[in-house]
């Protein structure tokens, strides 16, 4: 495990729990990405879950600051920009050999098959966070950086809480899963923890389902 992490989400503090575990230090923080330059201070290597979508064109490491506010969140515009604009050199200069540096994005299960959920802009944004994760893959393994994607399926979150709400509506969720409940933070948690260990090393250009079955088996 690296030592220093940025990471998004409650996955802060599950990593932090599992982190005793692991015999290497990692600090785990969030990053204002409204910041100009949210990473300029970063000198150790950096494992990075990102949230985010849309799309804006330009070359890798001269993409524009500003986040267009549209219905669709600017994906380069936001986190993706930063963190293929200002990170690299210090990504890079964290790998070693056959111990690259990591990226970790986050996407979902609604970005790579259609599951209906009505929201249009967040499975954009995600299959947006998928294909990015291969694109940034390919640039940027001549520098020793890894970048893949975890797809989760169904978690008890915010998005969630209306069909858990609902007895019948929970009740046929959990139906459609092959192993019979929803995830938990502690799956994500452990699947960025295998990402960005030894075991993950040789792994790059992936997006993982994260899904109790779904997309592998239905």
């Amino acid at each position: 495990m690296a030592p220093g992490m940025v990471i998004q989400y409650t996955l802060v503090d599950e990593l932090r729990r599992h982190m005793p575990v692991v015999p290497a230090a990692c600090i785990a923080g969030a990053v204002d990405i409204t910041m100009k330059t949210p990473f300029e201070r970063v000198k150790t290597r950096v494992q990075a879950a990102m949230e985010s979508g849309g799309g804006e064109g330009g070359v890798l490491g001269q993409m524009a600051r500003e986040t267009r506010a549209n219905g669709l969140t600017s994906l380069w515009g936001g986190y993706g920009a930063t963190l293929a604009r200002d990170l690299p050199p210090q990504l890079s200069a964290a790998g070693a050999g056959a111990d690259p540096a990591r990226v970790i994005n986050i996407g979902s299960l609604a970005g790579h098959r259609v599951e209906r959920i009505g929201a249009y802009s967040y499975v954009a944004s995600k299959a947006a966070i998928h294909h990015l994760s291969r694109e940034l893959a390919a640039e940027l393994a001549p520098l020793n950086i890894t970048v893949n994607a975890v797809a989760p399926g169904y978690f008890p979150t915010r998005m969630t809480s209306h069909i858990r709400a609902d007895e019948r509506e929970s009740e046929a969720l959990i139906g459609r899963v092959p192993l019979a409940r929803l995830g938990r933070p502690e799956d994500i948690a452990g699947l960025c923890i295998f990402l960005s260990s030894a075991a993950g090393a040789y792994l790059t250009g992936t997006v993982i389902p994260l899904d109790g079955g779904i997309s592998g088996c239905l």
